[in-house]
């Protein structure tokens, strides 16, 4: 029996020691993500400053082309970023870390 008890022990502390390797890794993945994410999202940022720079400065000759342009920037700016469910299952991270688009 004593033989049994150490060989479980020993098994156990190779899977505690496999358990916090794992730990660590999807810590340092998740990190990752996190980062990435942000650095993704600081050019859309960029690019919504320089559209709502353009909606209050630029003067349309032809409303048509007004009605049409806005609203496809809007759209486009909205939809960013994609939706966390259509994110593959490595690239999601925490949920309480995933960036949060602003409302305009």
């Amino acid at each position: 029996m004593t033989a049994a008890n150490l060989a479980v022990s020993a098994r156990n502390e190779e899977l505690a020691a496999a358990n916090l390797q794992l730990t660590r890794t999807n810590q340092d993945l998740d990190n990752f993500v996190y980062a990435a994410s942000h650095d993704l999202k600081q050019p859309v940022n960029n690019l919504a400053g320089l559209f709502d720079e353009m909606r209050q400065s630029t003067v349309f000759t032809d409303p048509e082309e007004k009605e049409l342009l806005v609203p496809m920037v809007d759209d486009a700016l909205r939809r960013w970023p994609p939706p966390s469910t259509t994110w593959p299952p490595w690239a999601k991270c925490s949920a309480s870390r995933i960036w949060k688009p602003k409302p305009w």
